[in-house]
């Protein structure tokens, strides 16, 4: 007997497929409900993915983007760090310096406000993914990851002296015979889950 859920499901046909493309690509979906097609859209992008239904309530849910793939090969994938794009920080400290007013020659010049809310908009997405980066590198114990290197003592300290460069080192390599080990009553567990759900 399995369990199948009931609290909601997935609609099809509610918008002519040719609409919805047309619409996904144009980012038309706006946001809040649509009377056209008597459902809610959440996504705040213009965009839409799949349409449920929750008790009679119809709902058109964010799409699902496509991550990045460097190849289809797990072998040929890696994280890879971006460079920081210090062009963006001297354009970013040009329009936060300006004194002028919006019209002037020199503003104009450097892009306008459009220039202005795309670099901030790139730079806060950077400082986000770097922050991000950060916080899951700590999260998975990598601590220290928002100190800066300095002295203590007269002895430089790198914070960022990581659990994989002292492994690299052939330090702390204790720590892994004890992920080996729950490994394998992981994978004894699992054995005997199987062999019981077989009874």
């Amino acid at each position: 007997m399995s369990y199948e859920q009931t609290l909601w499901k997935e609609v099809k046909d509610v918008v002519n497929p040719k609409i919805f493309k047309k619409q996904n690509r144009l980012k038309k979906w706006e946001y809040g409900y649509n009377k056209d097609y008597d459902f809610i859209v959440i996504s705040k992008t213009g965009k839409i993915g799949k349409i449920i239904e929750v008790q009679n309530l119809r709902i058109a849910l964010p799409p699902i983007d496509k991550p990045y793939k460097r190849s289809e090969k797990k072998e040929e994938q890696y994280w890879e760090k971006a460079e920081y794009p210090k062009q963006l920080k001297r354009i970013k400290n040009f329009f936060d310096t300006f004194d002028g007013k919006i019209g002037d020659t020199s503003y104009m010049l450097n892009g306008g406000s459009r220039m202005k809310n795309w670099v901030d908009g790139t730079l806060n997405t950077v400082r986000k993914g770097l922050e991000g980066k950060k916080k899951s590198m700590k999260d998975v114990g990598m601590n220290n990851q928002y100190i800066d290197n300095h002295e203590k003592n007269g002895v430089k300290i790198n914070p960022h002296d990581s659990d994989t460069n002292k492994i690299l080192r052939q330090e702390g390599i204790y720590g892994i015979e004890g992920v080996n080990t729950l490994i394998k009553i992981i994978d004894k567990n699992r054995k005997l889950w199987q062999i019981t759900e077989h009874l």
